[in-house]
């Protein structure tokens, strides 16, 4: 399954359920049995701060694709994974040589893919801080 968003659209959550056919309640999709099972969870910590946590197991490979926005973006995407399968990343380079974790952190600014292998749980978090956010800390 292909997801393709771009990250100024602000709305990840409301566009993955969209694609899989499913409402989001309370903060919460809830990954239909059809496509496997889980869910996709949204945590607003601050205004400019966000996180999302994926815990599910799929069906099918899902491959999300981020494109870049037309305006840079104040914003880093730090994705934390466990159990993710270094194969799966599009540069290898970039990824942990820990089989069992993975980190990537990327801008906003740049497009960029992560591959989900399906059959197995997926555990991400995403943390999702503007750049003002991370210089008050």
């Amino acid at each position: 399954m292909l997801f393709e968003f771009l990250p100024d659209e602000l709305d990840f959550m409301n566009r993955f359920a969209a694609r899989l056919n499913t409402p989001v309640i309370d903060n919460t999709l809830t990954i239909p049995e059809s496509v496997g099972s889980g869910q996709v969870k949204y945590v607003n910590l601050y205004p400019d701060f966000n996180l999302i946590i994926h815990a599910y197991t799929l069906n099918e490979e899902l491959i999300i694709k981020r494109l870049a926005p037309e305006k840079p973006e104040d914003t880093i995407n730090f994705l934390f994974n466990i159990n993710q399968d270094l194969s799966t990343l599009k540069d290898p380079k970039a990824s942990s040589i820990n089989n069992e974790l993975a980190i990537r952190i990327i801008s906003h600014d740049l497009a960029s893919d992560i591959r989900f292998p399906h059959t197995r749980r997926l555990i991400t978090w995403s943390l999702v801080p503007s750049g003002k956010r991370l210089r008050h800390f």
